[in-house]
């Protein structure tokens, strides 16, 4: 009953400030929530016929937002979804507090070394169009740039951008053009 009840402690913190109307309002939202039962009725011994009963409701709203987050990815509290659509997290993968995720993000297994996903620390920032894939580790406090393709692993305080994604400065503010590419 803890993993369950470890689910919904995750989803009041998903939660905290937001109004019932954007809750209600915003599909990401939705696929939170959607993830978050799910999880809660999979890890718990006692509710997981119930989760037979749930993957209905699951895969309808998954087809209606555009957000399929596996029930067994372990992602902790925080999880913001700016904008839905066309956003995967492979049931490997592992994603700490506070993560952002736009949309059309692709986060799980790379295809070529088997089912195992990323582990990615807290407060993750993914831009649109962005892929994180195969059995890599990202630190905490890492920004992934708009259609970046991550497949090495980092530590953290990193921010990767391009295609292969490639480590930039840190304080992108104090740049000078000299040291531009």
């Amino acid at each position: 009953m803890s993993a369950a009840s470890d689910e919904l402690r995750k989803l009041r913190d998903d939660f905290r400030g937001a109004s019932l109307f954007r809750v209600l309002s915003q599909p990401g939202y939705w696929g939170v929530v959607n993830h978050r039962i799910a999880a809660a009725l999979v890890r718990a011994r006692l509710f997981k016929p119930l989760y037979y009963v749930y993957a209905p409701v699951w895969r309808a709203i998954t087809l209606i937002t555009g957000i399929e987050i596996s029930p067994r990815a372990t992602i902790g509290a925080g999880l913001r979804i700016m904008h839905h659509g066309q956003i995967f997290v492979n049931s490997g993968t592992t994603i700490g507090r506070n993560g952002f995720l736009y949309n059309n993000v692709t986060i799980g297994i790379s295809g070529f070394e088997g089912n195992a996903g990323p582990t990615i620390g807290d407060n993750l920032r993914v831009g649109v169009g962005s892929r994180i894939l195969g059995p890599i580790t990202l630190g905490d406090d890492c920004t992934v740039g708009a259609n970046s393709v991550v497949t090495r692993s980092y530590g953290s305080h990193v921010v990767l951008v391009g295609a292969p994604a490639k480590p930039v400065e840190r304080d992108i503010g104090n740049a000078t053009s000299s040291s531009a590419p």
